[in-house]
């Protein structure tokens, strides 16, 4: 009998190989199983860091006005949060940063007030003065109107072609119009101003090249030069161009997200984007343009203009036919003269589109639609050498054609913060 059996040398490199796989699928599973539950914590660390600066922008939209006092800095369950609100032409710019250790988010807003569920078509500012509608002019919705109410007109032999001047209710006004909530005309004032840049700005002068894309993630970028001719350019995010004394933005132009400012600010025929323009002057947005949501045009004036046309003067702000703006049209002043004034300082021509807020301090000339709200001091209409006061002729304004998603502007202490759009 044999007590010993001798192994061949095969058998037992074949037995320290399994041993040797199976020792690596045993280590290759306990790292696996670490690294998923490691994987699983970071992705909860990042979704409740991410919860809580939605968490906390909302808080911050849900305060008066949109306003974020008291939570600048907010600690809850070990998340570090940062809200930073900042103005960026007629919108606020709201930047909430969240951070758990290792782990941070940012996210970066377009901020304007939503709308009440209840927006008046149309607040006609009392000036002791009867409003007349005359044509195929149309108010869908309530309007707020002086003493003396609206009745039908006559202009060069067209009479009033509806059944009823206004398809709403009719309220009061009185002898001052709503203010804007916030501190807009003042931020307005200074946006228009001929040496003011955003704080922590970078200035360049001149563009460089026909590309520019700057992140709101970094400082605002301004580009400034005497006259800005845009022909051919391509500018996408944090970026001003201020100009000193005109900037051109023509047909091959594509800006997304930027703001114009300069006194004068031409937007030549068959202009399409997205952006916000700010005049001291003038604003004149050519034919068949398309300004896409949230757009913005705004004049803020504060000397006695004398540029006249063929003894005329020139609206501040003039949209013309089949042009459409999806967004805010604003005309604010800060005029000490005491003469009258009889021409618009902004007219809508007949076949431009408005879809959102007209706010204009002195008079407006409406033959075009605006979907949404009208403000005014008053109407005026010019034809054949004739100056109408307080009259709409054409215009239309229905303030059922504005979607409940809409944000703009707020009037006094109404509503709260909404997001126009998410920036990058």
């Amino acid at each position: 009998m044999k007590w010993f059996t001798k192994i061949k040398g095969g058998s037992l490199q074949f037995v320290l190989f399994i041993g040797a796989v199976i020792a690596v699928l045993l280590l290759t599973f306990v790292l696996l199983s670490h690294m998923h539950i490691q994987f699983s914590k970071k992705s909860d660390t990042y979704i409740e860091t991410i919860k809580q600066a939605d968490l906390v922008l909302g808080m911050a939209l849900n305060n008066p006005n949109g306003e974020s006092v008291g939570l600048r800095n907010l600690s809850q369950k070990g998340i570090e949060t940062t809200v930073v609100q900042d103005r960026w032409g007629l919108f606020d710019l709201y930047r909430v940063d969240a951070s758990f250790q290792k782990t941070r988010f940012t996210k970066i807003a377009l901020v304007g007030m939503k709308r009440a569920t209840n927006d008046a078509a149309l607040y006609l500012k009392d000036n002791q003065r009867p409003m007349i509608i005359v044509g195929h002019a149309r108010i869908k919705g309530d309007a707020y109107l002086p003493d003396q109410g609206i009745r039908p007109g006559n202009i060069a032999g067209q009479s009033f072609y509806g059944n009823t001047p206004v398809q709403g209710k009719q309220k009061r006004s009185n002898g001052s119009l709503p203010p804007i909530a916030g501190q807009l005309k003042n931020s307005l004032e200074q946006w228009a101003s001929p040496g003011f840049i955003p704080a922590r700005s970078k200035r360049l002068n001149g563009l460089q090249s026909n590309e520019l894309a700057h992140s709101f993630l970094e400082p605002p970028l301004v580009v400034w030069g005497e006259v800005l001719q845009l022909a051919g350019k391509k500018i996408t995010g944090n970026v001003v161009l201020k100009a000193d004394y005109r900037i051109v933005v023509s047909p091959t132009t594509l800006l997304t997200d930027v703001i114009l400012v300069a006194p004068e600010i031409v937007i030549q025929d068959g202009v399409t984007g997205s952006f916000q323009a700010i005049a001291s002057k003038t604003i004149v947005m050519g034919k068949n343009c398309l300004l896409h949501y949230p757009s913005a045009l705004a004049v803020f004036h504060k000397e006695s203009r004398t540029a006249l046309n063929q003894g005329i003067p020139v609206p501040n702000i003039q949209i013309q036919a089949n042009s459409s703006l999806k967004g805010i049209i604003g005309y604010w002043e800060d005029i000490r003269e005491q003469k009258q004034r009889y021409h618009p300082q902004v007219r809508i021509d007949a076949g431009a589109n408005v879809i959102g807020q007209v706010y204009c301090e002195k008079h407006l000339e409406l033959k075009g639609s605006v979907h949404g709200n009208v403000t005014t001091d008053g109407f005026v209409a010019m034809e054949n050498g004739s100056v109408y006061q307080n009259h709409l002729f054409q215009g239309k304004i229905d303030a059922g054609g504005l979607p409940l998603q809409y944000v703009g502007l707020g009037y006094g202490q109404q509503g709260k913060g909404g997001v126009a759009k998410w920036l990058y």
